[in-house]
């Protein structure tokens, strides 16, 4: 049996996601697979859009499993990444200023609230 790493799609239209997986290179791209060795969001929405099993990947490579092009660029990206850094190439942190509400604001809402 030839086995092959490559991407299973999920997720729904539009919004897809993908399983890293180990197949048999015969069967289709959403079909049976031996074992998902991890996950891929290339939308990005989150700081992790990645994961992998490096030990599994490294074993289904030992084995002779065919690894195709993409799955072959996660786990480079992935063996490269740094403890604690954003694992998202798009992932970058937002910082939102607090809503600073003027005291006058405030003043003349107790004022019309006290009147009533």
């Amino acid at each position: 049996m030839a086995v092959k790493l490559r991407l299973q799609r999920t997720g729904r239209r539009n919004h897809t996601q993908f399983r890293v997986v180990a197949a048999d290179k015969r069967s289709p791209r959403d079909g049976q697979c031996i074992e998902v060795l991890g996950w891929c969001n290339p939308h990005g929405t989150s700081a992790i859009s990645e994961d992998l099993n490096l030990e599994r990947v490294d074993y289904w490579k030992s084995v002779g499993a065919e690894v195709s092009q993409t799955v072959n660029q996660i786990v480079r990206r992935v063996r490269n990444r740094k403890p604690g850094e954003a694992q998202s190439i798009n992932a970058k942190v937002k910082t939102v200023a607090p809503k600073v509400v003027p005291a006058s604001a405030e003043v003349s809402e107790e004022a019309a609230t006290s009147e009533s």
